[in-house]
């Protein structure tokens, strides 16, 4: 959980503003000791008192008719002394509270605990929040001036209450097992059966389960259900396994093992949720090509180079271990030693293929890895020997000649290769090679040529290569493909940018809001730069500054926007001859699918959450938020994309903004956005911008000025609720203002 500064609260209630006070009585009061005076004039001559308590007792698990202890403490932060006489109940008929006051007195600046018995009717719903206040001789029982303080809790009818609920086993592998467990408590005073309300064959069952793994058995009964008898107050712990399914499924699994203190009763009934987290973590292995290496037909003596790609698609360190080659001799593999990779990250294994006569030759590459879907990796190799006469072939163009294009620009041209001999033959390991001093990718294949063809009369193949160039200037290569051990076809290959391009700059962009853009400023060779200066020029304003996060480093930048418009950036290199240019690029910064911007007009620490569905409390799963900035809705898709949402980040101290976007919103399901106050943002107003597709903002408010001293996402300070969000197409939604406000408190425990 993120820990933001968090203060310390008193855990008293803001004391009321003073009334003027006649001197005359608080000196009478003072020397008769009365423990109140009130007297008999306007407002303004009565003397002061005032009380401070908390705004609310919490008693956390009770059970119904049995009384239950509360203690609170209560100080007297007025100007003269009071007599407590009790507590009384405002509004709540199904819950009784006794005090132990007795008319206790209490001095100006003296404090004192308060004792509370507090008993709950059967009639009583699951959650009590029920005010209160307090009796002081001599004081109207409406006066305004009585603190009001909530009496909270939450009622087992049962008797019983399951610690934790929901049991949350995981996240576990796919496949493997792990084990959660879960207290079952007594809350009463007497001793409890505790009862499965399905059972069979000796063991509780699970009233339902949605599941594509498997959670363990359950606890033995006996021959009436009961799995065990609790002294009073006491607990036993149970253990459950949840094994992992084989395969991305649901994010969550559950299921529901319902116990109860009778039989035959639902009040007496207590549901223990179970939930199971596949971990979509796991490490994941990927080979390209996908389907092995084939090298096809070469020419016997002839020398080829393959390579397999091995990438990590997961989201844990990939882990591969004991990598060995069996197969043919005419085979050699370049392998890996045991290594890790990164998520996102790879590495290569070469093979090379040299023929040695005519046959058809086979290898298997076989490694272990944790991906827990694909422990032993397998990959075949395989090669054909050839005799055959060299390719007589006819090549159009026989140059392939770009002509002028811009820096970072690209242009794809292909050449179309003949076979005008009269008997088959084969073209193999295409390469491109580059003239030296000519940057890397600057030509390059569009797609992924055959490795090998054999080519009968008059067939033809074609080879697609693109150009683009990352710096000024003119720049050479060449398509070389292989027809026999010695013998090959050369096609050249140039390009150049326009004629007097000495600096260049990324070209314009059109990206989505809060995509990072990467921008490089390329000078032409032979001109070296001292400097680089990045500045952005324009774009959309918030509060006074450009919505926009600019990373400069070098020749390079990162640029983040913020808020949906055009931006211009702009780069200054200067020479080591002195001179200095510049260039610009312009972006474009939409809007897809889902998003919602948060800015607020000063310091403080307000919180953009944005939640799935219409249940669960704030604050959860369902909630995207500070605590929980990617959440897996959609376990089929990482994080952050499809229909997961993304928060960009926190802004704990300054004005935003805070984004969340849905790449592919969900068609159906309403999304309510909120902005919560955390801390130090009181009087501060926040604005909510909502964008659906590409279209302008859907809808545009700013809030009332926010309230409330506390520290902390479950206080009381206000939380505003600002509309919910329902896509009925990919582009297209339906938005329902909402603009009310409760506290964080409230929204911790309710959606």
């Amino acid at each position: 959980m993120r820990r933001k500064n968090l203060g310390i609260r008193d855990g008293l209630g803001a004391p009321r503003p003073h009334t003027t006070v006649n001197p005359r009585l608080t000196a009478l009061c003072a020397a008769t000791l009365v423990t109140a005076c009130v007297a008999p004039t306007e407002e303004l001559e009565r003397p002061e008192f005032l009380l401070a308590a908390p705004a609310s007792v919490d008693l956390g698990w009770i059970t119904t008719d049995e009384p239950v202890e509360g203690r609170f403490d209560v100080e007297n932060v007025g100007e003269v002394s009071v007599v407590l006489e009790g507590v009384r109940v405002i509004d709540g008929a199904d819950v009784r509270i006794e005090d132990r006051l007795d008319g206790a007195l209490l001095h100006p600046g003296a404090s004192m605990e308060v004792v509370i018995d507090v008993e709950a009717n059967r009639s009583v719903g699951d959650r009590i929040a029920v005010p209160f206040t307090f009796e002081i001789a001599g004081v109207a029982p409406d006066d305004a001036r009585l603190p009001i303080v909530e009496l909270r809790a939450r009622v087992s009818h049962s008797g019983l209450v399951a610690e934790p609920n929901p049991v949350t086993i995981g996240p576990v592998l796919y496949l493997e097992t792990q084990t959660g467990t879960v207290a079952i408590r007594n809350l009463r005073s007497t001793p409890i059966d505790v009862f499965a309300l399905r059972h069979a064959q000796g063991r509780a069952q699970y009233e339902e389960a949605v599941t594509r793994g498997a959670f363990g058995p359950l606890p033995e009964v006996d021959g009436g259900g009961r799995i065990i008898t609790l002294a009073p107050h006491d607990a036993e712990t149970f253990e459950i396994d949840y094994t992992s399914p084989g395969g991305p499924g649901e994010a969550k699994e559950q299921a529901v093992w319902r116990v109860g203190s009778c039989v035959g009763d639902d009040t007496c009934a207590l549901d223990i949720v179970v939930q199971g987290l596949p971990d979509h973590d796991a490490p994941s292995v990927h080979l390209a090509p996908g389907g092995g290496v084939h090298f096809g037909p070469i020419s016997v003596g002839a020398t080829v180079e393959a390579e397999l790609r091995i990438t990590n698609n997961g989201r844990r360190a990939l882990d591969l271990a004991n990598a060995r080659f069996v197969g043919s001799p005419e085979f050699e593999a370049v392998l890996f030693a045991d290594t890790k990779i990164a998520p996102g990250a790879e590495l290569f294994a070469t093979f090379r293929y040299t023929p040695a006569d005519v046959s058809l030759d086979n290898g298997e590459l076989l490694f272990e890895t944790n991906d827990p879907l694909n422990r032993t990796a397998s990959v075949r190799v395989t090669g054909s020997g050839v005799v055959l006469p060299p390719c007589r072939l006819d090549v159009r163009p026989t140059t392939i000649d770009f002509g002028n294009v811009d820096v970072f620009a690209t242009r794809t041209m292909g050449v179309v290769v003949t076979s005008i001999g009269t008997d088959a033959c084969v073209a193999f390991d295409p390469r491109i090679h580059l003239a030296a001093g000519v940057e890397p990718l600057t030509f390059y294949f569009e797609r992924a040529p055959p490795t090998s063809v054999t080519l009968q009369p008059n067939d033809v193949v074609s080879y697609i290569v693109t150009y683009a160039p990352t710096r000024p200037g003119r720049h050479f290569g060449a398509l070389v493909v292989r027809t026999g051990p010695t013998d090959s076809v050369e096609i050249p290959l140039r390009g150049a940018t326009p004629d007097g391009q000495v600096l260049s700059c990324t070209p314009n962009r059109t990206v989505d809001l809060g995509e990072t853009v990467g921008l490089s400023a390329a000078i032409a060779a032979g001109t070296n730069a001292s400097a680089f200066a990045w500045r952005i020029r324009s774009g959309p304003m918030n509060n006074g500054a450009i919505a926009a996060d600019l990373r400069p480093d070098g020749p390079g930048a990162e640029f983040v926007p913020h808020a949906v418009g055009s931006y211009v950036v702009e780069v200054e290199v200067t020479t080591t001859t002195g001179t200095s240019h510049t260039c610009q690029t312009e972006i474009e910064a939409r809007s897809t699918g889902f998003a919602a911007t948060l800015t607020w007009d000063g310091a403080g620490d307000l919180d953009l959450h944005v939640h799935r569905g219409a249940s669960a409390p704030w604050f959860g799963p369902a909630d995207c938020h500070f605590d929980n900035l990617q959440p897996t809705w959609d376990a089929t898709f990482p994080p952050g994309a499809g229909p997961n949402a993304s928060l960009d980040g926190d802004d704990t101290s300054g004005d935003g903004p805070e984004n969340i976007r849905i790449q592919t919103p969900e068609i159906g399901v309403p999304y309510t956005i909120a902005v919560g106050h955390f801390e130090r943002a009181q009087r501060r107003r926040a604005r909510v911008q909502v964008f659906c597709g590409r279209a302008t903002s859907q809808i545009d408010l700013t809030s009332r000025p926010f309230t409330g001293d506390a520290t902390g996402a479950c206080t009381a300070n206000d939380f505003w609720t600002v509309a919910t969000v329902t896509f009925t197409a990919e582009a297209q939604c339906v938005v329902q203002t909402i603009d009310a406000y409760r506290t964080t408190d409230e929204a911790c425990v309710a959606f």
